[in-house]
């Protein structure tokens, strides 16, 4: 799959780009929800500790994501491994959330 290839792309600077900001937001252009109707998803990284990103959730479906404690330490590594859960992860939005992040799109 061509969306792990972090390395010098357009991708690792936003991902890094979020270490300067407390709340940041990655798109999934690369791993779509397969729902067609579905709004794109972002991930929203909510806590760091220090600079390594902790925490995060999908702002679709709300599905929260923790960083490895492996990788507590490591904000490269860290980061990387919020994206690929993120985009692994399919969407169940919770009643009413589709229609709330289309709203919020509007």
């Amino acid at each position: 799959m061509r969306h792990h290839a972090l390395v010098g792309s357009a991708r690792q600077t936003t991902l890094v780009a979020a270490l300067a900001h407390p709340v940041d937001t990655f798109d999934s252009a690369l791993a779509p929800c397969h729902d067609v109707a579905m709004p794109d998803r972002k991930l929203k990284i909510v806590k760091f500790i220090g600079s390594t990103p902790n925490t995060a959730y999908c702002d679709v479906c709300k599905l929260a994501f923790r960083t490895r404690r492996e990788f507590i330490t490591d904000a490269d590594k860290a980061k990387q491994q919020l994206q690929s859960d993120f985009e692994k992860h399919e969407c169940k939005p919770e009643e009413g959330a589709v229609n709330d992040a289309l709203d919020h799109i509007r």
